[in-house]
């Protein structure tokens, strides 16, 4: 598959928290590999197996991450979703927590670091748009903000003309 398994999410989400914690040093360390068990299960095809009519017929070996300790965020918005959800906003929050809130503007590869990071901020949100939106840090109110792009998505990225003047 060309996405982050939850094993790869874990190797991309721990340098991610570390250098938001040398700029807010009130999120939370992250989470180590100690802190999970590990499980593997047979699945269909993913996108790459998709991406040529064979899911059904490719199986793979999914190498997903159990937390050994109980996930604390919980999304809110849309009510019940599960935190991959692929929509375009999802919101988490740690109930009573006083972390740091994030705006985290992301691609497919957040799908599987959502979980991870949504444990860092009192309240995160989640906005699959390629485009960096100054007005939705300012609305939620963010102390952190994380733009995660897949570098194959660079060679047509255009930045926003608010980050690169006039």
């Amino acid at each position: 598959d060309s996405h982050w398994n939850a094993r790869g999410a874990l190797a991309a989400y721990q340098p991610i928290v570390t250098a938001v914690r040398t700029q807010n040093p009130a999120v939370p360390p992250a989470w180590k590999r100690s802190d999970f068990e590990e499980v593997e299960q047979e699945i269909g095809g993913l996108d790459l197996a998709r991406m040529m009519g064979l899911n059904h017929a490719l199986h793979e070996v999914n190498l997903t991450l159990v937390p050994k300790r109980r996930r604390l965020a919980v999304v809110i918005d849309p009510p019940g979703a599960p935190i991959t959800a692929e929509f375009g906003r999802i919101v988490t929050e740690i109930p009573g927590s006083q972390l740091p809130r994030a705006v985290i503007f992301r691609d497919s590869f957040t799908t599987a670091l959502a979980p991870f990071l949504a444990e860092h901020f009192s309240r995160a949100v989640f906005l699959w748009q390629k485009d960096f939106v100054p007005e939705q840090i300012v609305q939620e109110g963010a102390d952190v903000v994380i733009y995660e792009i897949a570098g194959r998505n660079l060679y047509d990225f255009v930045a926003s003309p608010g980050l690169i003047g006039e």
